[in-house]
């Protein structure tokens, strides 16, 4: 294909124009939570190499929860911020990028799921498992019973699907 092909080709594309009839919103607080939740997953361990972090601050999970929730409570957005950083990474990590399975593929979904059940990480944490625990906790904290109960059975569902794809 040459350039004035292309060239033309590009020229015939019609962009659609998306009208969206509310003004966006974002958190007032979203440069602390955004710092904080790097802060937070650095404590836990969470970033396995310098380009692993450089990739969670280029994607700003504290400002799609600050987006997502712009009306929620600073304690409420850091939770939801950190757990955002969590399950795109331990996402990464146990499902995207699982090659070639082991012994442990499932055990590291089941380690989240016994978290949710038992309140507790296993006598030897997995990755991120002691950081889903803290979220764990702070929802728990946050949430009524029902909602809380509903989140944990979307997580369990996450994992037993990902298990069944793996």
């Amino acid at each position: 294909m040459t350039d004035d092909h292309l060239k033309t080709e590009l020229a015939a594309l019609h962009m659609p124009v998306f009208d969206v009839p509310w003004a966006g919103a974002c958190s007032p607080h979203v440069e602390r939570i955004e710092s904080r939740m790097l802060e937070w997953a650095d404590a836990y361990g969470l970033f396995i190499s310098d380009a692993y972090r450089e990739r969670v601050v280029r994607t700003r999970y504290g400002w799609l929860a600050a987006r997502c929730y712009p009306n929620a409570d600073p304690s409420l957005l850091q939770a939801l911020a950190d757990y955002f950083v969590w399950f795109f990474l331990v996402d990464d990590l146990f499902v995207d990028r699982v090659e070639p399975v082991g012994p442990d593929t499932l055990r590291n979904l089941t380690a989240m799921i016994d978290v949710l059940d038992y309140e507790c990480t296993g006598p030897q944490p997995i990755y991120g498992e002691r950081a889903w625990l803290d979220v764990c906790q702070r929802l728990r904290a946050r949430l009524s019973a029902e909602h809380f109960a509903r989140f944990a059975q979307g997580m369990r569902l996450w994992a037993t699907t990902a298990g069944l794809q793996i």
